[in-house]
């Protein structure tokens, strides 16, 4: 069996922009390839509880957007983002 491939920041240059560029015009959205190991995801995924690493946080039923929320990274932004 051949080993996978981690993916890395350094792919994105190379990626197929106007392929990606199409899909976005024509439907909205694009799949990219992907970018952050799974590593590098449960890492930002763990970072979601602890208040230092966001300068604000988004609480989406407060403007009727639905709920949920989302955070904006403080800097200095972790380095995979």
């Amino acid at each position: 069996m051949k080993p996978t491939r981690q993916p890395t920041t350094t792919d994105v240059p190379h990626w197929d922009w106007p392929a990606l560029t199409t899909s976005l015009n024509e439907q909205g959205h694009a799949i990219t390839p992907p970018v952050l190991t799974p590593a590098e995801c449960a890492d930002l995924i763990a970072h979601y509880d602890q208040p230092d690493h966001w300068r604000s946080t988004v609480d989406m039923a407060r403007y009727r957007f639905g709920s949920g929320q989302y955070k904006y990274f403080d800097h200095p932004l972790p380095a995979p983002v």
